[in-house]
């Protein structure tokens, strides 16, 4: 992230409850990506699909480090396409503010946000072959469509097209009423909203 997004890295000690107590909920496996290899954290998502480990599970649901699961949370996999790639343009959903600035011009952009990302068993082979062309955009990354990840799941959702998720399933409290926050399932401290995460952690709204 940028030096101006950067925190105390704690945070994500208390999503990592959060979120595995949410797959205990809804009874789905739950590991703990945090290699990055062969490159960086950046790129975790694409781990599974570099491997033959994507094979284990019918669908696959990347999850960011900085995302707490409410009490209340519903299941993911069961509000998620079973053909195409789950993900959520940044500009839509119930949003409070004026859209966010990022290196792109955020109001004329279809941005994707990979806080949270579903995919189906029979996409995973075409996900493949986009993680095999990592280097070139880890070597070219422009922040265009916000950088690592999201550059590459924005071509790869304009080649195969893609869902979109439902805004509870990745709440952007930068974005969305932070007030309503409780009242969804996924909850994403992205960007400068970080800092809430421990504390709303403690809240009993929300899981662990």
């Amino acid at each position: 992230l940028p030096k101006e997004y950067e925190f105390d890295r704690d945070y994500w000690q208390f999503s990592k409850v959060s979120i595995e107590a949410y797959a205990r909920k809804i009874g789905a496996h739950y590991l703990f990506e945090e290699s990055g290899a062969p490159f960086d954290p950046h790129f975790s998502l694409f781990n599974m699909f570099l491997s033959d480990r994507c094979n284990e599970w019918d669908a696959i649901c990347f999850i960011d480090c900085d995302v707490l699961a409410t009490v209340n949370s519903r299941n993911v996999f069961q509000n998620a396409s079973k053909t195409k790639v789950n993900i959520i343009q940044s500009n839509t959903g119930p949003l409070h503010t004026e859209p966010f600035e990022k290196i792109a011009e955020w109001r004329n952009s279809n941005e994707l946000n990979t806080g949270v990302v579903v995919f189906p068993r029979a996409i995973y082979d075409q996900v493949r072959l986009f993680s095999m062309f990592i280097e070139e955009y880890y070597k070219t990354d422009s922040w265009v469509h916000g950088g690592f990840d999201q550059e590459i799941i924005w071509d790869f959702a304009k080649q195969h097209g893609f869902e979109n998720l439902e805004p509870q399933f990745n709440y952007m409290i930068t974005y969305y009423r932070p007030e309503n926050r409780f009242n969804q399932s996924l909850i994403h401290y992205h960007y400068n909203m970080k800092h809430k995460l421990p504390h709303d952690f403690h809240k009993p709204m929300i899981l662990k």
